[in-house]
């Protein structure tokens, strides 16, 4: 059980660590390659060294959703091919966002799940 703990959650980190590689062109860099590391060490914690509690994800995910909220644009325009305006960049960041938070969230069930099997 241990090793598909590893699996699933180093696949998790793995995707963050990518999400948060492509941000380095960025006009706020800083910002979103910490926001993705975040949710990346989060599942690198989980994976290899213990279960912080359901707790941690779930505060963690409604802040995402703040987050996203947040950052949605003021006029959808969608995610278009290219950064043409202001909206196309907010769009595809409050996306990001959202998808970190369903990732938490699945962190929280998933994981919660996961660890009661590992225990019993």
């Amino acid at each position: 059980m241990k090793k598909g703990i590893q699996l699933t959650f180093g696949f998790w980190f793995l995707v963050f660590l990518c999400f948060a590689v492509v941000q380095y062109n960025d006009p706020d860099a800083v910002l979103w390659i910490a926001f993705y590391a975040c949710a990346g060490m989060l599942a690198a914690i989980w994976a290899f060294v213990l279960y912080p509690g359901k707790a941690v994800f779930l505060i963690s995910a409604a802040v995402c959703l703040v987050l996203a909220i947040l950052q949605w644009p003021e006029q959808w325009e969608g995610f278009g091919d290219a950064m043409h305006n202001k909206n196309t960049e907010r769009a595809r960041e409050a996306f990001g966002v959202l998808i970190t938070a369903c990732a938490l969230v699945f962190y929280a069930f998933g994981g919660n799940y996961l660890h009661k099997l590992k225990q019993s």
